[in-house]
């Protein structure tokens, strides 16, 4: 089914659509609920003020973003990398600083 050149709110529940695309789409507002995305590819978007919450994120990667003022509050981390450092790493290392810095 081609959907071309419509102005207008879609409201789609229960469809399987896997394998569809999606260009030149604004999507801006959407509500996107209890949606599997599993394996699916995200290019050249704006995703700014974006709100995800109970979410999966395993095994994703992102190239070439900008996180500038993202939070992650409440997330598992275990084994999330930031440009080849592990996660963990980096927080381990900056509470030894910040330990030290409070005993100076």
């Amino acid at each position: 089914m081609k959907i071309v050149d419509i102005d207008e709110k879609l409201e789609v529940s229960n469809v399987l659509s896997a394998g569809s695309t999606f260009a030149n789409v604004n999507l801006s507002n959407a509500h996107i609920a209890r949606a599997n995305l599993s394996s699916s590819k995200i290019e050249a978007a704006n995703l700014s003020c974006l709100f995800f919450s109970d979410v999966t994120l395993a095994g994703a990667r992102l190239t070439n973003v900008n996180l500038s003022n993202v939070v992650i509050d409440d997330a598992q981390i275990a084994g999330m990398r930031i440009n080849g450092v592990l996660v963990t790493e980096m927080l381990q290392a900056w509470q030894a600083a910040k330990a030290a810095e409070e005993d100076a």
